[in-house]
């Protein structure tokens, strides 16, 4: 609230509302140009009245016009000295807040258009706050109050509210009569631009509506500028009104629907960036991994290279005690003087020998021991390369797309001992690693994340069938024995637990808490993680059967819903309750089998008949072929979406995973 001698932003250094009127038609008095019929909204600002050490403070938020409540009460007590409230049943707020009062108030108000209609004295509303009781004589359309003389003389000491319109209420009475019904209202809003300038000019040409300030530079060559209180009469007409705030409202969905749609995005980017920095994370490991082997092996060769080294010296040490104990024979010989010539000819050239034969081992000592040091000298190269990186991968802020296939690798998933693998299912655990589900040799088998080399293996009692992650270090894998395995899986497989049901076991999916099974015919089970059964999901709301060979299942990526593959019937949609969404039965996907979300609600999913794998969108709208039978994948089974790389892996009876990668 502004303290006493402050100028509002509502000073007009202009001319007056009053002045304004009079120069627009100075035929026709203010009363011709007032229709208090027509709605007038409120003066946007906040009027300051002060008299006698009582201050109060209007702040009005609405219209006043001929929908308001007869009887629009304040109270006030002594209880709460500070607010003073005002409510009708329009929903339009007023307040007041009296900074000193002493009087316990209770008024009633009417609205404009019945007070004018009345012939009795109004009184002034300021005063009535004072306890005080005075005819009003003026109507301040701004303040939407009425005032008597004494208030008028107050109202005019402020210079934000000289520009106030204040007409007088025989004015306003006479504004009631027949005669005066299609007379110019006085537009009230003001200009965004100019505060102090009212919106009284308008463009036909344009369609614009600003204050004479906007249009001088803008529009002054236009030949069709009217002057709002003039063209309103013959342009405004109530179902135009009505269309355009149709339009509005509509509109006003409009923009909730995008500010909830960009509220989604924004919390699609948490997600990603949770994804990312997680990413960044695992690879910062993975490459300590890489590091810590490659220093295990620069270890290794130091210590090998050490070894071979002593091992030469104590060689040569070895041949240099055997030359010492022949020298030690031979010295002896010769110290016999038993007058044996011929003894000391052998002698003699034996010990020639022995010094010739040290001589040569010096020679050798001298060359073995000439290596007595380990050199070691740090790789530059590998310092230069990292120094040399932006950073530790590449950061793109679009969708993964599956345009054209830029390269298809293909890695071997046998192993030794193995038959040949039939591989049914595949998902990523939470490092980022992919599992497989090896139908024919009973396992599941770990495939590393970087360079696609499986790292360990898990034999099962039965052939697995179709995979799906349960948490961070944890995978569920459905069994041919009706059985769900839950494994451990962190940088090896581990068997934690069995769930036994009693129907065949396909496709597998986890939604809060709940497993949704496939028994590879018309029905999906719904189980919690313990094996209590919850509900069987088998007809849709018009009673008809929705599955006819139910195979993988895969939940969308908000969790929301259940995408189940049917191999006759397509892609079937579900919420989690079990109520059929929608169906997808394109004719470029023949055989639908395995299914997979791409992280960006769409799916992905295998046509083992029409070998290829199609995208689909979340709301089942037609993606095209993402792998085609060109691509020679043929009868794909499973699918994931590896994101950390953007492949899509395939999968196939057969030895091999099919990592694809996308322009």
């Amino acid at each position: 609230m502004e303290s006493q001698g402050q100028k509002s932003d509502l000073s007009y250094p202009g001319k007056s509302d009053r002045e304004i009127l009079d120069q627009s038609d100075s035929g026709k008095s203010v009363s011709e140009h007032l229709d208090p019929s027509v709605p007038v909204k409120s003066n946007r600002g906040i009027l300051v009245f002060q008299e006698e050490n009582i201050n109060h403070e209007r702040i009005d938020n609405g219209h006043l016009d001929s929908g308001i409540s007869n009887h629009v009460k304040f109270n006030h007590s002594m209880s709460d000295p500070g607010k003073l409230g005002r409510e009708n049943t329009n929903g339009i707020d007023f307040q007041y807040t009296t900074m000193n009062s002493e009087f316990p108030v209770e008024t009633e108000v009417d609205s404009l258009e019945n007070v004018i209609a009345q012939k009795e004295e109004i009184n002034c509303e300021a005063c009535k706050k004072q306890s005080k009781i005075k005819v009003a004589t003026k109507y301040c359309w701004q303040c939407s109050q009425y005032i008597c003389d004494h208030c008028e003389t107050m109202h005019g000491y402020f210079a934000a509210l000289e520009t106030h319109l204040l007409v007088s209420i025989e004015e306003l009475r006479a504004a009631r009569t027949p005669e005066a019904e299609g007379a110019p209202v006085l537009p009230i809003e003001y200009c965004p631009k100019h505060p102090t300038k009212l919106i009284d000019m308008y463009c036909r040409n344009h369609d614009v509506v600003a204050c004479s300030l906007c249009f001088l530079p803008h529009y002054k060559l236009c030949g069709d500028i009217h002057y709002v209180p003039d063209i309103a009469q013959e342009t405004v007409d109530m179902i135009g009104v009505e269309k355009t705030q149709t339009d509005v409202r509509a509109t006003t969905r409009n923009i909730d629907d995008v500010i909830a749609m960009c509220q989604t995005v924004i919390s699609d980017l948490d997600s990603s960036k949770q994804v990312a920095m997680e990413t960044i994370r695992d690879f910062r490991l993975y490459l300590k991994k890489v590091i810590d082997k490659i220093e295990q092996k620069t270890i290794h060769d130091v210590e090998a290279r050490h070894k071979d080294l002593v091992n030469q010296v104590e060689a040569e040490i070895t041949k240099a005690l055997t030359l010492k104990v022949s020298a030690e024979e031979r010295s002896l010989q010769l110290q016999i003087a038993d007058g044996n010539k011929s003894r000391l000819l052998v002698s003699q050239t034996f010990g020639k020998h022995v010094v010739l034969d040290f001589e040569s081992l010096m020679k050798q000592i001298k060359q073995t021991t000439a290596k007595t040091k380990i050199f070691y000298r740090n790789d530059s190269t590998i310092t230069s390369f990292l120094n040399g990186l932006p950073g530790l991968g590449f950061i793109r802020d679009q969708k993964p797309k599956f345009a054209n296939v830029k390269s298809c690798e293909k890695y071997d998933v046998k192993l030794d001992g193995d038959e040949n693998c039939i591989i049914w299912g595949s998902c990523i655990d939470g490092n980022g690693n992919i599992v497989l589900a090896d139908n024919a040799n009973n396992s599941l088998k770990l495939m590393d994340k970087m360079n696609y080399n499986i790292i360990a293996k898990c034999p099962l009692p039965a052939s697995p069938r179709s995979l799906y992650r349960v948490n961070e270090t944890e995978v569920a894998a459905s069994l041919s024995n009706r059985t769900i395995c839950f494994v451990q899986s962190d940088e090896e497989l581990t068997i934690k637990r069995f769930v036994e049901v009693d129907h065949n076991c396909f496709g597998l999916a986890l939604a809060d808490g709940e497993m949704y099974i496939s028994d590879g015919s018309q029905r999906v089970l719904v189980y919690t993680l313990d094996g209590k059964h919850v509900r069987t999901i088998e007809r849709d709301q018009h009673d008809d059967v929705i599955f006819s060979e139910s195979r993988d299942i895969t939940t969308s990526d908000d969790g929301n819903r259940i995408h189940v593959a049917d191999s006759r019937k397509g892609v079937v949609t579900l919420s989690k309750e079990g109520r059929l969404l929608w169906r997808y039965k394109g004719s470029e996907v023949k055989g639908a089998y395995g299914v997979c979300t791409d992280g960006s609600g769409n799916l992905l999913v295998t046509g083992i008949l029409s070998h290829n794998v199609v995208m689909i969108g979340k709301n089942g709208e037609k993606g095209g072929e993402v792998v085609k039978p060109s691509d020679d994948v043929t009868s794909p089974v499973s699918v994931c979406f590896d994101r950390q790389n953007e492949r899509v892996l395939v999968t196939r009876n057969g030895n091999y995973i099919y990592a694809f990668e996308f322009e």
